[in-house]
C-alpha cells in the first residue's frame, strides 16, 4: 500500500497522492501570507469563527471550542473503560 505521510490508501485504489494544481496554488497563497476561506473545512473548530462574548460565557472549559474527531472515541473516555476492564485504553474502542 502506497503511504502519504502518516496516512495509508489500500492499492486496489489507485491513489494519485501527488499534489495537483490547486493544492499547490493553495499552498503558495498560505505561504505568502494570503488570508484563504477555505470551504472544505469539515471541522468548525479549525474554521476560524469568532464567537459572540455571550455564547462564550456559557464555556467555562475553553476546551469545549476544539472539535478533534476520534474514530476510536474519545482518549479520556476510553482510559476510564481501559480502567475497570485493567485493560490499555489503546486497546479499546468506543461505537455508537
Amino acid at each position: 500500500m502506497p503511504a502519504c505521510g502518516s496516512v495509508i490508501f489500500s492499492a486496489r485504489l489507485n491513489w494519485d497522492t501527488r499534489p495537483n494544481r490547486l493544492s499547490e496554488l493553495l499552498a503558495r497563497k498560505r505561504q505568502d501570507g494570503v488570508r484563504v476561506l477555505d470551504l472544505t473545512e469539515s471541522n468548525p473548530t479549525h474554521a476560524g469563527f469568532r464567537y459572540p462574548g455571550e455564547l462564550l460565557a456559557g464555556f467555562r472549559d475553553p476546551r469545549m471550542l476544539v472539535y478533534d474527531p476520534a474514530s476510536a472515541g474519545l482518549l479520556a473516555a476510553r482510559e476510564q473503560v481501559a480502567g475497570l476492564c485493567r485493560v490499555d485504553a489503546d486497546r479499546v474502542v468506543l461505537t455508537t
